[in-house]
């Protein structure tokens, strides 16, 4: 082995801008990095997107060596099942079901050939579906899947909030899908980090053999630091990326049920929801909605936390750890959320 240890670090995208849950996790994990590790960054991109050697570093951290895009265009359509095969997933499920409707073979040649180049010490695969890019009998390397989330207890939450009879049968299939994939194949990784207490102890659940290591977020104390310039008075602020299904739920449920009671109170209160790609209803119910602003892709949270008086986090469904409430904490504004939006992080009520 080297002096310092080599590591090869593959993830379905180059987390800077570091504009979402997983790019932000990617990003703040691996900067931490100073000294005693080598890093090779392989993940999907476009290459004329890359900066020069010296911007890598100063975006990614100073232990990153190189860094190296596969086409998204190398994506490949994993064929359809037929009916009965779909059934038959929800209870015996295929390892690609993961990664439907796409895979990308020459991600995988990649990372093989990179490893077939006995340079690394180390594989650490961000995410299920990159772990599928991955022969884990490769020569014996050792290797560390961060799954971030336990997908069966996010399936679950799903299903634990459907009360149409209809859609609580197809949620709970898919949270049947979820566990049952989870106990067949996260357990045949040896190595596996989690993002939170709850998210872990349904893992080891599933996968008694697997070792389980518990790496929560975290955030960067001096980015995210108030200025102290002052807020808008009765001003509440969303953030996240807002095409992700329990963020969109959480803003058209609280549009439509509590900003109407908080207005009764605040005539002039106002909400901005930060994040990108709103969906069609929600900016419907916006348009339709005196005192909603959605702002779209922004590149800094930081003037919209500065502005706000109260953060609010009104998630109904999800699992993991919110970096919404983290990153207002660390700004000093109150945050107001339901039990679930702080599920992982240790906080009580009020406190």
């Amino acid at each position: 082995m080297s002096e310092d240890l080599r590591v090869l670090v593959v993830a379905p995208e180059y987390p800077y801008p570091p504009i979402d849950g997983h790019k932000v996790r990617i990003y703040n994990l691996f900067r931490q990095f100073t000294s005693a590790c080598r890093l090779d960054f392989l993940s999907f991109g476009e290459a004329g997107v890359l900066p020069d050697r010296d911007k890598l570093r100063e975006h990614l951290g100073p232990c990153f060596d190189s860094v190296e895009l596969i086409p998204h265009n190398s994506l490949r359509k994993i064929e359809s099942k037929s009916g009965l095969a779909r059934i038959k997933n929800i209870f015996f499920p295929f390892e690609a079901s993961i990664g439907e409707p796409y895979l990308s073979p020459a991600l995988a040649d990649r990372v093989q050939a990179k490893v077939a180049s006995n340079q690394y010490d180390l594989v650490y695969l961000c995410g299920l579906y990159i772990s599928l890019h991955f022969d884990k009998s490769s020569g014996g390397i050792p290797y560390i899947v961060d799954i971030c989330d336990s997908m069966a207890l996010l399936a679950k939450s799903y299903f634990e909030k459907e009360r149409g009879p209809l859609s609580r049968v197809k949620s709970y299939l898919n949270y049947v899908w979820a566990d049952r994939y989870e106990k067949i194949y996260c357990s045949r990784l040896s190595n596996i980090v989690i993002i939170s207490l709850a998210d872990a102890e349904k893992i080891k659940k599933n996968c008694p053999d697997s070792r389980v290591w518990v790496v929560p977020n975290g955030v960067d104390m001096e980015y995210f630091s108030c200025a102290n310039t002052g807020s808008q008075a009765n001003s509440l602020l969303f953030t996240g990326v807002m095409d992700y299904p329990p963020n969109n739920e959480a803003m058209l449920y609280f549009i439509k049920e509590i900003f109407p009671i908080v207005k009764k109170r605040k005539p002039d209160v106002t909400l901005t929801v930060a994040g990108r790609n709103p969906t069609i209803e929600l900016r419907s119910l916006a348009e339709g909605t005196q005192g909603v602003r959605l702002t779209g892709i922004i590149d800094d949270l930081r003037p919209y936390f500065e502005a706000s008086t109260v953060c609010i986090a009104p998630l109904l469904s999800g699992t993991g750890m919110k970096n919404k409430v983290l990153e207002a904490w660390s700004m000093t504004k109150p945050v107001v959320a339901t039990k679930l939006s702080c599920s992982g992080i240790e906080i009580e009520d009020n406190e």
